[in-house]
């Protein structure tokens, strides 16, 4: 098989396995929020659970955040090198953790981006993580003091995030 036809073969497999998730009642939600001179734009490919006590099931969620016209792209969960390191190191996965909730608040008068990740429930060292982002879009390692006053944000002034979260 020649190269273009490899190419040709390549894309027509990626259109059907993307339309299988569709037909199987997956769909593409984005949600856009901002905080500080950063925007935010979470992506995610979901199938609604049909029962207000269970998570959506997700297959990927990606986010893209924009601060003064460039923009960058990540595979979620990211995690801080810290956060990711503890829970590799408890033998967990990030594999099952989802954005379900976020927020923006003021941490020492600036305002920070904070991300809610969880597996939707059990206490394992992957059930849960956080993600801290600086007013311009910059994720935070643990021994930032705002993550950690960041983390304390009550739990409850989070809004979900639709694409997981039951409607």
């Amino acid at each position: 098989m020649n190269k273009k036809a490899g190419l040709c073969l390549g894309a027509v497999l990626f259109f059907l396995v993307q339309s299988a998730g569709f037909a199987k009642g997956f769909q593409s939600w984005v949600e856009n929020f901002a905080c500080g001179d950063a925007s935010y734009k979470v992506m995610s490919l979901c199938k609604p659970s049909g029962d207000p006590e269970t998570l959506n099931a997700c297959r990927s969620q990606d986010l893209e955040i924009t601060q003064a016209g460039d923009t960058k792209k990540y595979k979620l969960p990211q995690l801080s090198k810290s956060v990711a390191k503890t829970i590799k190191d408890a033998g967990g996965s990030f594999h099952e953790l989802f954005l379900v909730k976020q927020a923006c608040a003021k941490m020492d008068g600036a305002p920070v981006e904070i991300f809610y990740y969880s597996i939707g429930g059990g206490s394992a060292p992957d059930a849960e993580a956080w993600s801290v982002y600086d007013a311009k879009g910059a994720l935070l390692e643990e021994k930032d003091p705002r993550f950690g006053k960041a983390v304390e944000y009550p739990f409850e002034r989070m809004k979900p995030v639709r694409s997981i979260m039951p409607q």
